[in-house]
């Protein structure tokens, strides 16, 4: 077997070798048909249900963004908590509505989506909140590791301690409906969660709990939790980013957002 001895042949011929493996991951991504999406499972109006076919804001968002390029999308419905694990372990191309950075292999999106949170009380409770300190006094219900995602103030309050124990007036729920019902069965004092998935649940649960209740927002958090989605694929990754600022542009983010009201 005959080895080059000349480094800057070896080099050349490597560098053609890297090339060719990076065209063909584009002409991969650029040829795919149907894309493996993991979604937070039971968020609805986000993600949900509907006669058995995944629907919801996130879920169309990615198809419209994704469509211009040739790509449908396969979507896989997983606990909030398994979105970065089912990633990694590549049984998904890509992971919505998650927060990071670049790195570890996994290219994260432009901002795609955005939750307005806030604590929300029943009116005849008479529970007054002014600061994110008022909190304290209450209990409240939040999803799966909700106090990483609404700023740095609240994940110093609630981060759990070193033995994975959390403050006693924080609760977290497997699931928004479950949520929604532990808030309506009077679980907790306060529910803090995107005020439409809040009121999508409400009609949910109208015949199952006296949901027409006054209820009070609280908007002590001051905050929109913005999410991005991760791809394990650069090239899918800009070709998102390039379709989502398009969607915005020709209306159909906002047509999208206005489906769901």
């Amino acid at each position: 077997m005959h080895l080059c001895k000349n480094p800057l042949i070896a080099e050349f011929y490597l560098l053609r070798v890297i090339l060719a493996v990076a065209l063909l991951s584009v002409l991969t991504i650029g040829n795919t048909t149907e894309i493996r999406v993991a979604f937070a499972s039971d968020r609805a109006p986000y993600c949900f249900k509907n006669n058995g076919v995944e629907s919801g804001i996130e879920v169309d968002v990615m198809r419209a963004a994704l469509s211009p390029f040739g790509h449908t999308i396969k979507p896989i419905t997983v606990p909030k908590t398994r979105l970065s694990i089912i990633l990694k372990a590549d049984e998904a191309d890509i992971s919505a509505t998650i927060q990071g950075v670049d790195g570890e292999g996994l290219f994260f999106s432009d901002t795609y989506i955005n939750f307005h949170n806030y604590p929300i009380s029943k009116k005849k409770k008479g529970i007054e909140i002014s600061t994110l300190s008022d909190l304290d006094k209450y209990s409240f219900i939040i999803w799966q590791g909700g106090w990483k995602n609404l700023g740095p103030a609240f994940k110093a309050t609630y981060e759990p301690d070193q033995s994975g124990k959390f403050r006693p007036n924080y609760n977290e729920a497997h699931g928004q409906l479950n949520q929604s019902k532990m808030f309506w069965a009077d679980r907790a004092d306060l529910i803090i969660v995107d005020k439409k998935i809040f009121e999508y649940y409400r009609k949910v649960l109208r015949n199952e709990f006296k949901t027409d209740e006054e209820v009070v927002f609280h908007d002590v958090l001051k905050i929109q939790t913005n999410y991005q989605a991760a791809f394990r694929n650069k090239v899918l990754r800009d070709q998102f980013n390039e379709g989502l600022k398009k969607i915005r542009v020709d209306g159909t983010y906002q047509a999208i957002l206005d489906a769901y009201k």
